[in-house]
């Protein structure tokens, strides 16, 4: 990671952003126990879903979503629409590792995301 004179994108961006984050779960269907919501979502073999606890987020929370990799982006959209249909602001997405070819990050910023990953890798 950065120092605090040069951070790295993922720090700036939290730093940027003054983002105070708490323990948040989204996950597949299924996974979390107790009560949850979720959105269903397309794949190109079939459908899927992403869940979070039903009180895990309040309206206007402020919202980061963090994940490994993003490749086509379908698991963070639903992510999103799932998050912002409970009220909360997603004030960026950032990753560990983006596949560009696969569109998913562009799709995210052609939607007026902020977008920000660690690494990439190109190439089929």
């Amino acid at each position: 990671m950065g120092t605090p004179e040069s951070p790295t994108g993922l720090e700036a961006a939290l730093r940027d952003e003054e983002v105070t984050a708490s323990d948040l779960r989204e996950t597949l269907q299924d996974k979390l126990p107790g009560a949850t919501i979720g959105r269903e979502y397309e794949l190109e073999y079939g459908t899927d879903r992403v869940e979070v606890h039903s009180d895990a987020i309040m309206a206007g929370e402020r919202v980061l979503i963090v994940d490994d990799l993003i490749a086509t982006g379908g698991t963070v959209v639903a992510t999103i629409d799932l998050l912002e249909g409970i009220g909360a602001e997603i004030v960026g997405c950032a990753f560990v590792v983006d596949l560009p070819d696969l569109g998913g990050s562009r799709r995210l910023e052609a939607d007026g995301r902020r977008v920000v990953s660690l690494c990439s890798f190109e190439g089929e």
